[in-house]
């Protein structure tokens, strides 16, 4: 013999129900199971690929987590409420971080000191996007001339109906995932994996619609491939002195990553001690030789800040972002260099 509750209301964008359970066997009395809460929402509703929070942030307690007023706003979104303790997801003990992806995912938690189960469901969202910037875009065109299939056809009785995915890189450039189906790019019928090669490397720059199925469901994913830094903007004005338009340096500042493209770095130790990091292999049409850096030269601070770590290029970025000069020094071959930079409007 079995009894059960149920009970249910609507959030914006969230169903939420809340069962208790009970088991009871022949001649017994009922013995009540922990209430579980149960929570529906759509990938993108999550506002990343994988909902990613580092339970870190709360205060750990014997056997779990417990969430506090500071936690990531996601953990409130998924049902979570401050003063909780999550002991496990899905059977097993969290760890330092907590990924939501599609699927179930049920948590066990102590509520009120109260046990109470959380079943999280994510469905997968019907839209997606993902940003290509010129340097992913240039590492997705070098793995697709490379002679590993990508896809496989998949035909029914009418001919030719698209491409399974098996290329596990693919998820890296473009977040296809492998077994994903590929029907259509733009509008365009996708036959075989010649046709997926050609529609990868011919990218153009703004919006391409990528129509598949994942798991039996629809999803339209659309790539937005950014337009490549203009360069040649950059204007030598001396040996050691530059012009760079305004457009370029916040494109900059937005992305530091970009100052590391075309190169290889490796920390420059002084006495044990970091002091800058040296750049060389530099390809010559890297953002850094436009900026007249060579092979050799070892940077060692941007108007005073010490490049020490990817944080001190951080923190240096965020405190420059609205300076109109900007002073590099540098080592070049063993010799102090100073390098001037003017941000134009």
């Amino acid at each position: 013999m079995s009894s059960s509750r149920a009970a249910s209301f609507t959030v914006p964008g969230l169903l939420l129900a809340l069962v208790g359970a009970s088991i009871a066997a022949p001649g017994l009395k009922p013995i009540p199971g922990p209430p579980v809460i149960q929570i529906e929402l759509e990938h993108n509703q999550l506002g990343h690929r994988s909902f990613s929070s580092k339970l870190s942030q709360a205060t750990v307690e014997p056997g779990g987590f417990e969430v506090t007023a500071g936690s990531p706003a996601e953990w409130f979104a998924i049902g979570f409420k401050t003063g909780d303790i999550i002991l496990a997801e899905n059977g097993s003990p969290v760890g330092e971080r907590m990924f939501l992806n599609d699927g179930i995912h049920v948590f066990d938690v102590v509520r009120n000191k109260k046990p109470i189960m959380l079943r999280v469901i994510v469905h997968p969202a019907s839209r997606r996007t993902r940003t290509l910037d010129e340097q992913r875009f240039d590492k997705l065109v070098e793995h697709a001339k490379t002679s590993d299939p990508r896809s496989t056809p998949l035909r029914n009785a009418s001919g030719p109906s698209g491409v399974r995915v098996i290329d596990t890189l693919l998820s890296l450039y473009l977040e296809v995932e492998v077994g994903d189906l590929i029907r259509t790019i733009d509008g365009q019928p996708i036959h075989g994996d010649a046709q997926l090669t050609a529609a990868i490397e011919n990218l153009r720059v703004g919006n391409t619609d990528f129509m598949l199925e994942r798991n039996g469901r629809p999803l339209t994913l659309t790539i937005i491939r950014k337009a490549p830094l203009d360069l040649t903007q950059i204007k030598k004005l001396t040996g050691t002195r530059y012009e760079v338009p305004k457009t370029l340096a916040d494109a900059v500042f937005a992305d530091t990553d970009i100052l590391t493209r075309k190169l290889s770095s490796t920390p420059h130790v002084i006495n044990g001690a970091q002091h800058g990091y040296t750049v060389y292999d530099i390809n010559p049409d890297a953002p850094m030789a436009r900026l007249g850096l060579l092979d050799g030269d070892v940077v060692l601070d941007i108007d005073g800040h010490r490049i020490d770590s990817f944080e001190n290029v951080i923190d240096a970025t965020r405190e420059l972002e609205h300076a109109t000069t900007l002073v590099v020094h540098l080592l070049r071959k063993g010799k102090p260099v100073t390098l001037t930079y003017v941000v134009t409007p």
